[in-house]
């Protein structure tokens, strides 16, 4: 969804699977700022990479525009697809220094802070 000339918004859903089973619907936005290059704030959940490229497509954008990747914080549903969208557009990633350790070590935040079908949200920045 485009909010004016320069800012795009999607809105990315998927699920969240309790540990009973039960499936609870979510969403989160990301957002694209289109200049000369391309800086996305967050990257949704690891399902959210197509979403992205297919909406840059529809706009007549490339991966490759995407310079920047600007990540919030480190909950899975911001951090998910950031690992597959700077392999495909060789973007530079930048988050707070206190968020490193869980975004670049995805294994480490699983075991920190347990989070139901967080494996199935988060495909890791550097799994370590």
């Amino acid at each position: 969804m485009q909010i004016t000339e320069h800012v795009h918004a999607l809105k990315i859903p998927f699920q969240v699977t309790d540990t009973s089973g039960l499936k609870i619907s979510r969403f989160v936005y990301i957002y694209l700022i289109y200049s000369r290059k391309i800086c996305l704030i967050d990257s949704g959940v690891a399902s959210s990479a197509q979403i992205i490229l297919d909406y840059l497509n529809r706009t007549d954008k490339s991966p490759k525009d995407i310079s920047l990747l600007i990540l919030t914080h480190a909950h899975p549903d911001h951090i998910g697809a950031a690992k597959a969208l700077k392999s495909i557009s060789g973007c530079a990633v930048a988050a707070h220094a206190a968020e490193k350790t869980w975004i670049e070590d995805v294994n480490l935040q699983a075991r920190e802070r347990p989070v139901p079908g967080f494996k199935s949200l988060v495909n890791g920045i550097g799994s370590r």
